[in-house]
């Protein structure tokens, strides 16, 4: 039977929300860490908590002063942190060299449950002899051999503990281990810092055995001890700088040496104002091809600012942990001693870094390492030093949908030119900007990362997009062509930029407002959602009640972005609540794009991604294949054999979509009549009439004698177009910030030249797969990580029309006039050329 300890425990970890129940693990590339259930990325940042304000360990008011540890914890967590590194001592978890106290291991419990209350992981490292006074003599009193068995049992215990507790991030086996030399040491305990002893020798001398030897033995036995109970969490050593393999001073665990036996490794490094470079140097001494984490920093021999000059510019570090005494940021007194100035400064900086997202931080760090922009997605930080206005308006989307938006754009006239106000004076209001579109056509379709499990790579593409336009840098031509060269610097950054991506705004908006603010960059950035939803709230009488279907990407539905905008804007405007109803499109944009992955084209095959019968993520009911209609012209497969139809024009994709939609609402009680309708995506703008008359068809559609559809569609339905309503906030925002382009008159077009680029693959990148049909492998796209900002395996080149599926410059040609026109006839220059 379960010791009630145990019980109520085990009961506490179910019982919790999955998101605090997500096991930690590395990441298949082995570059970091992601949440098992959801493949996140998990930044392994926070606080070491080794000691109170007064310098006590938690050993000694855990049992006295829990309220304490609950307050510290709650505050480490409001400073951002997501791990917080608790050192436990080895002579107050063991009795004897072979028994732990249960009084101490019942505390343990505790921990883990207030960690898993306030979200938190637990690096827990072991074996601590800080305070020599805690030491039993009887420990320091065994042979090397007697002391690695006493302390296996001590992990054997830990381990037996936290087993079955998600909160655990890992097991940190020592802090600061080293190896003795030939001579015997004094004692077990390298000096003492502050008070307290951090150093500790596994081995006092070599006896004939080499340093590195004796470390990865201690480390294997160590690490075996804790697999004999717990199988999953991550095992890591907390390594001194001084670790290296080198001459002069070296504590004999070498990390190269050692890493092979551990999930990660852990160095603690303190920056010297002195030679601040040599951290970055240090630090890539302790790269091993596994994850890598500064389990220790703080402005010791450095100033707060070069501190966290030194952690943006870092690369490939899956964590970094500082330190928290248990004072709030407010109590420290900067005018009473440097001391308290010092930390209430850095607490202030790395409260900071600890709310940037792991994308932000990696991305803000590389065009920090990058400055001059010349490196693959990394941006000229000097481009902005100059008045601005005069510079292009950048418009990014995954593929060609956000032409539409740009579209829009270009054919807006809301405002008078010359006064500024609201109302059409036959003048278009952009007619003397420059625009520069981006299209992501080798990583489309973006709706689809999310649900791949992938939405930290998704915000990561969506901050390359950022940097390409905010940078210099693109491809003449792809790697294929002939005319294919070096990358060319030329291009103008950008004044603005607009996310014409649904997905993207719901996935890395706030990411994207946070690098630029973070850099000062003097860039504003708007996105496609909360532009849609502001004028569906305007639109919106007092006591309306509107019942909205959102027809998106399965990644801006996942994402709940239009409704938490939808909800926020009429709840502010003093609205009714509306009805939404959601249904993610895992195709349409696809088929709109001609990806061959949804559609195929020319006898050209890949891994079918689109709806089918049986699939769980879109599956086609097959009791509804009637009302479905799909025109056997664009399916594939034997129509006697349901189960292997697939769809295959864009037509069937729209018929699929928006009987699932209405279906789902009918099955889930759904009442009012859905009237308004979201293009959540900016491709759905170019089929909108396809979309509104399939609407039309379901409402009259017949099953049984009945029509069990109609009374759930209006027979007028709203469309919020999100392209058009965009425009009316970049003319705001530019006359807010007085940032329209120079030109002699509004009514003498200055002769602007927009740019169209395209992402393309990159056959020239290492392991990069390519498909059948030239695009990056299905398998392959998704199954990327974020990190690798050094494999550039796509490039960006001029857009053209030859470049482009033929269904997506057909649609261009027949939707889009002044994208057309604008493609066609406006190319890049070069500097001299202009």
């Amino acid at each position: 039977m379960l010791p009630l300890m145990t019980l109520q425990f085990l009961l506490c970890c179910h019982s919790l929300p999955a998101s605090e129940l997500s096991w930690i693990r590395v990441n298949a590339a082995g570059t970091g860490f992601e949440k098992q259930d959801t493949g996140q990325v998990f930044d392994a940042s926070g606080f070491n908590y080794d000691h109170d304000r007064t310098g006590r360990l938690i050993e000694d008011y855990w049992h006295t002063e829990w309220p304490a540890i609950t307050a510290d914890f709650e505050e480490m967590r409001e400073l951002g942190a997501r791990v917080v590194r608790i050192h436990l001592q080895f002579g107050r978890i063991m009795e004897s060299a072979t028994t732990a106290r249960d009084s101490e291991l019942s505390q343990l419990r505790k921990l883990l449950e207030l960690a898993l209350k306030t979200g938190l992981y637990l690096n827990i490292t072991g074996l601590g002899c800080y305070h020599k006074a805690d030491v039993p003599a009887w420990y320091d009193e065994l042979s090397e051999s007697d002391r690695w068995a006493a302390q296996e049992a001590f992990w054997e215990a830990i381990a037996k503990t936290c087993s079955d507790c998600p909160a655990v991030f890992c097991y940190d086996l020592m802090n600061e281990p080293v190896v003795g030399g030939e001579q015997p040491g004094a004692d077990w305990l390298g000096p003492a810092f502050a008070g307290k002893h951090f150093v500790q020798f596994v081995a006092r001398e070599t006896k004939g055995r080499k340093r590195t030897d004796i470390a990865v033995a201690w480390t294997a036995r160590m690490v075996a001890a804790i697999r004999r109970s717990d199988l999953r969490h991550l095992i890591t050593v907390g390594l001194v700088d001084w670790s290296l393999d080198r001459p002069g001073l070296t504590s004999g665990f070498v990390p190269h040496t050692i890493a092979s036996h551990l999930d990660f490794v852990s160095v603690h490094i303190y920056p010297d104002s002195k030679n601040p470079s040599a951290a970055n140097s240090l630090l890539d001494g302790f790269r091993t091809g596994r994850p890598l984490v500064v389990e220790e920093s703080f402005p010791l021999r450095c100033t707060p600012e070069q501190l966290e000059q030194f952690i943006r510019r870092a690369h490939g570090v899956s964590g970094w942990i500082s330190f928290y005494w248990g004072k709030r940021i407010a109590e420290y007194q900067p005018n009473a001693s440097i001391g308290d100035a010092i930390t209430a400064d850095w607490l202030t900086r790395f409260s900071s870094l600890l709310q940037d997202s792991p994308a932000v931080r990696m991305m803000a760090g590389h065009w920090l390492r990058n400055a001059d922009g010349k490196a693959a997605f990394s941006v000229d930080l000097t481009a902005w030093n100059e008045p601005t206005a005069d510079l292009p308006i950048g418009v990014f989307d995954s593929g060609i949908g956000g032409l539409t938006v740009l579209e829009a754009i270009l054919a807006a006239d809301h405002f008078q030119n010359h006064s500024l106000q609201p109302g059409a004076d036959g003048i278009a209001d952009f007619r003397n900007e420059r625009f520069i579109y981006l299209g992501d056509q080798a990583n489309m379709p973006y709706g689809n990362y999310s649900s791949a499990g992938k939405p930290d790579f998704l915000r990561e593409l969506i901050l390359r997009d950022a940097a390409f336009l905010l940078g210099r840098r693109f491809h003449p031509a792809p790697d294929s062509s002939s005319a294919a060269a070096s990358p060319r610097y030329d291009k103008p950054p950008v004044k603005a930029i607009v996310i014409a991506c649904n997905t993207a705004t719901a996935f890395g908006l706030q990411e994207l407002r946070e690098i630029t603010q973070k850099l000062k960059i003097p860039v504003f950035v708007l996105g496609v959602v909360d532009s849609g939803a502001a004028a569906l709230v305007e639109r919106t009488q007092p006591d309306q009640l509107r019942t909205v279907a959102v027809l998106a990407t399965t990644g801006t539905c996942s994402s709940n972005a239009w409704p938490r905008a939808i909800d926020r804007g009429l709840g502010l405007a003093g609205r009714r609540q509306a009805v939404v109803v959601q249904q993610g499109s895992r195709g349409m944009a696809g088929a709109i794009e001609g990806d061959p992955a949804f559609v195929s084209r020319d006898g050209l095959s890949a891994a079918y991604a689109g709806p089918a019968i049986g699939r769980s993520e879109a599956a086609i009911d097959a009791e509804l294949l009637d009302a479905y209609a799909f025109d056997p012209a664009g399916l594939l497969g034997q129509p006697d054999q349901p189960n292997t139809l697939r769809l295959n024009s864009i037509t069937n994709y729209i018929r699929y979509d928006v009987l699932t939609l209405v279906e789902k609402y009918r099955r889930d009680g759904g009442s009012s009549p859905i009237d308004t309708l979201v293009l959540g995506c900016t491709h759905f703008p170019l089929v909108q009439a396809e979309i509104l008359a399939e609407f039309q068809r379901v409402r009259q559609l017949q099953k049984d004698g009945q029509k069990p559809w109609q009374a759930l569609i209006a027979e007028q339905i709203d469309v919020i177009d999100p392209a058009s309503l965009v425009a009316r906030d970049l003319f705001r925002q530019l006359a807010r910030q007085n940032l329209f382009a120079n030109s002699p008159s509004t009514d003498q077009p200055t002769s602007a030249t927009d740019l169209f680029f395209i992402s393309v693959p990159s056959p020239r990148a290492p392991n990069v797969k390519i498909s059948p049909a030239g695009g990056l492998d299905t398998t392959y796209k998704y199954g990327r990580f974020p990190g690798n900002l050094h494999i550039e395996d796509t490039i960006v080149v001029p857009m053209s029309l030859d470049l482009l599926p033929e269904s997506g410059s057909m649609l261009i040609r027949q939707h889009l006039p002044q994208v057309f026109r604008r493609l066609e006839t406006e190319k890049f220059n070069t500097p001299a050329d202009q």
